[in-house]
C-alpha cells in the first residue's frame, strides 16, 4: 500500500521499499481515437475494453502529432519543444539528448527492473543512445521508426536492412509477425523477472503503423461484406494489439505480478490519414488538430480507489506527465536538472487520478512550437478553454468510424491561424479567429496567445547525419542488420 504524506500542500505518494508498484506503459502506434471497442463497437477489443471500463478513460490525453517526439516526452518528462520535435532518421548522429535522464534510468535508482519490447525511435548511432544505454535492463524490438511487420525489413528491395535487435546485438528471429515475436520475448522476460523486485515495462507496439499487415485469423474477425479491405486489415491489427495486452495481463496474473500495479495504455498520435479513424475529432496524424494530438488512452490500477474506477477523466493531461507520476509512485525524486537541457515539464497526475483533488493537473499546454511541416512553420498551445494553432496543417477533415470505406468530409484549415474554444467546441468546427476582427475579447485572446507563443524557446537540435557510417554498419558490421556505428 502506498503511504500518503501531505507536504507543502502537495500530496506525495511514497512507495515503501517492499511495495513499490509495477509500472507498465502499453503504447500503440498510430491508433486512431475511434479505433477501439469502447469507443467504436465495430472493433473487437475485449481485453482493452474491460481494462478501460474498470479503470479511468483519459478523455483528453495529449501527445505529439507523430511518433518519435511523443516517445521522447514519455521517456524524458519534457514536452516535445523542450526535447525534440523530429521524427528521428536512422542515420542521425544525435538523438534524444544524452543529458536527460530517461524514465527507466530514473526508476532503476529505486530498485526497478526495467524492460522494453518493441519500437525505440530515439536514435541508435552509438550504444549510448540505445535502450540499454538509456536505462533499460533488457530490450527486444527495433531501433528505428518503422518496418515490415513480418520480414522486419525497413523498406523493399534485395538490400533492404533488417531492423531487429536483442539487447546488444541483432536478432535473427525476424520473419514472423512482430506481435507474435514480441509476446514470445515478453513472456520470457516476465518468467525471468525476480518476483521480489518491482518492474517497469515499456511495451512499445508496432501496430497499427503501416504497412498494413495482419495474420488472417485477426482479419477474419471482420466480415468482408461489412468492411472494405483496408478497414478489415486495420481492425485486425487492433485486435492483435488486444491479444498481446491480454497475454501480458494474463501472464502477470499467473505469475502473481498483477497486484500493486499501474497500467497506462495510449497511442503515440492520432490515426493515420490513409486508414485511421479519429471520429469525432478533426484531422489525424501529422496535424495539430485534436485528431492528431489527442490519444485514445486509459489507466488501470488496483491502487485506484473504487470510487474513481469506471469513470472518465476530462482534465487535460500530456503523455510527459507519466514521468513525474511514475517517479513519485516509485519513491524517487522526479527532478532532472542537468546541464544544457530544460527541467522536466511533467506534472504528477496521481492526486487527480485517485480523487484526492478535483483541480485540473494542467491549465496550459504547449503542443508544438515552430515545427517545420510541409514547408510551413506550425505550432499550437492550449490555455484554459482556448486552443490556438499557428500555421496551416497538412490536411483538415472529419472521418467517420467506417473510414476509409466511407470518405472523409473535408474541413476548413488554419489560414493562417485557428482559435477554438474546446469547452464549447471540442470537435473544432468553429474557427473563432475569423471573428476576431469584430470581437475585441477574441482579439485580446489572440494577442495574448501570440505573445506567449513568440516568447517560447525550443531546445536546439543537432541535425547532423551520417549516411555513410549507417550504411557501413549495415553491410560490414551487422551483415544486413541495422545497428550502432560510432562505437
Amino acid at each position: 500500500m502506498n503511504i500518503l504524506i501531505l507536504l507543502s500542500c502537495h500530496i506525495l505518494p511514497i512507495a515503501t521499499q517492499t511495495k513499490r508498484p509495477h509500472l507498465i506503459v502499453a503504447l500503440a502506434d498510430d491508433l486512431g481515437f475511434s479505433d477501439v471497442g469502447w469507443v467504436n463497437s465495430n472493433l473487437k477489443t475485449p481485453t482493452l475494453d474491460t481494462l478501460a471500463h474498470e479503470g479511468i478513460v483519459l478523455y483528453r490525453h495529449y501527445v505529439f502529432m507523430y511518433c518519435s517526439p511523443t516517445r521522447g516526452s514519455l521517456l524524458t518528462g519534457r514536452l516535445p519543444y523542450h526535447d525534440h520535435q523530429l521524427n528521428l532518421g536512422n542515420d542521425m548522429v544525435h538523438g534524444t539528448n544524452r543529458n536527460m535522464t530517461m524514465l527507466p534510468a530514473k526508476l532503476k535508482a529505486s530498485g526497478y527492473r526495467t524492460y522494453m519490447i518493441g519500437k525505440w525511435h530515439q536514435s541508435f548511432s552509438s550504444n549510448a543512445y540505445t535502450p540499454l544505454g538509456r536505462g533499460f535492463d533488457k530490450f527486444f524490438g527495433f531501433l528505428g521508426g518503422g518496418e515490415d511487420h513480418i520480414t522486419q525489413h525497413i523498406n523493399t528491395g534485395p538490400k533492404a536492412p533488417v531492423d531487429f535487435w536483442n539487447n546488444t546485438k541483432p536478432s535473427p528471429s525476424n520473419g514472423t509477425y512482430d506481435t507474435y515475436i514480441y509476446w514470445s520475448e515478453l513472456n520470457r522476460m516476465l518468467e525471468e523477472h525476480p518476483k521480489q523486485d518491482p518492474l517497469f515495462l515499456y511495451l512499445s507496439m508496432h501496430n497499427v503503423h503501416e504497412p498494413y499487415e495482419v495474420p488472417e485469423r485477426f482479419k477474419s474477425l471482420y466480415s468482408p461484406t461489412l468492411f472494405c479491405e483496408k478497414r478489415q486489415t486495420l481492425q485486425g491489427m487492433v485486435s492483435a494489439v488486444d491479444e498481446l495486452v491480454a497475454n501480458l495481463t494474463g501472464k502477470m496474473k499467473r505469475l502473481q505480478l498483477w497486484s500493486n500495479y499501474v497500467l497506462v495504455f495510449a497511442s503515440d498520435n492520432g490515426g493515420d490519414p490513409y486508414v485511421g479513424g479519429n471520429a469525432p475529432l478533426k484531422g489525424g496524424k501529422a496535424t495539430l488538430f485534436e485528431g492528431g494530438v489527442r490519444s485514445v488512452s486509459f489507466v488501470n490500477s488496483d491502487l485506484l480507489p473504487t470510487s474513481v474506477r469506471g469513470t472518465n477523466m476530462t482534465h487535460m493531461i500530456h503523455i510527459t506527465d507519466w514521468y513525474r507520476t511514475f517517479a513519485m509512485l516509485a519513491g524517487v525524486n522526479p527532478e532532472d536538472d542537468q546541464t544544457g537541457v530544460y527541467p522536466i515539464d511533467s506534472v504528477d497526475l496521481w492526486p487527480a487520478l485517485s480523487g484526492q483533488t478535483m483541480s485540473p493537473p494542467r491549465m496550459d499546454l504547449v503542443l508544438a512550437h515552430n515545427v517545420s511541416l510541409n514547408g510551413n512553420s506550425t505550432g499550437s498551445i492550449i490555455r484554459g478553454a482556448y486552443k490556438m494553432i499557428f500555421g496551416a496543417q497538412g490536411y483538415a477533415d472529419y472521418r467517420g468510424t467506417m473510414y476509409p470505406c466511407t470518405p472523409a468530409t473535408p474541413a476548413a484549415n488554419c489560414n493562417p491561424y485557428c482559435l477554438f474554444n474546446l469547452h464549447n467546441d471540442p470537435w473544432e468546427h468553429d474557427n473563432l479567429y475569423n471573428e476576431s476582427k469584430t470581437n475585441k475579447t477574441l482579439a485580446n485572446i489572440i494577442q495574448e496567445f501570440t505573445v506567449f507563443y513568440n516568447n517560447l524557446h525550443n531546445l536546439p537540435q543537432n541535425m547532423e547525419t551520417d549516411l555513410t557510417g549507417f550504411q557501413n554498419a549495415v553491410h560490414n558490421i551487422y551483415h544486413g542488420y541495422m545497428g550502432p556505428w560510432l562505437d
